[in-house]
């Protein structure tokens, strides 16, 4: 049929799901998959610092953001954004601010976009990384 959420950007994803979220007046957590050192605990603060006019955002050490919260629908934080820079999560914060919405800003984390990112993932988690890489290129038998 028509078109699929293959032929979508991650961005128009993010705002649609938040769009049909927000209407029904529930909080919105969007989270990156590739930043595996969020915890529950992560979650639980951010889902607990809003209300209405905040929001919450974990920026990435690489200037993106690993966890947006949203108490409302701010569809001006999905468009025209130089998505994948390391201007996104400083650009977010100052269209909130515009809009006189405050923010629970929680610790910088470390996402995982290239191969190198991996030498900051906790050590548990980079011997995991590297056991299923091994098992990904081993010649099959």
């Amino acid at each position: 049929g028509g078109s699929g959420w293959r032929s979508e950007h991650t961005h128009q994803r993010m705002a649609r799901a938040a769009q049909r979220t927000l209407v029904r007046g529930e909080h919105l957590l969007l989270i990156g998959s590739d930043c595996p050192v969020l915890t529950a605990s992560h979650l639980r603060d951010a889902a607990g610092a809003l209300q209405p006019g905040t929001a919450a955002l974990i920026p990435t050490f690489d200037g993106g953001y690993a966890l947006l919260g949203l108490a409302t629908m701010q569809p001006h934080l999905f468009t025209d954004m130089p998505w994948s820079t390391a201007d996104v999560a400083r650009i977010t914060l100052d269209r909130l601010a515009q809009v006189g919405v405050q923010v629970h800003l929680g610790a910088k984390v470390h996402d995982v976009d290239t191969l190198a990112d991996l030498d900051h993932l906790p050590h548990s988690l980079r011997v995991h990384c590297a056991t299923l890489h091994a098992a990904a290129i081993a010649p099959k038998t």
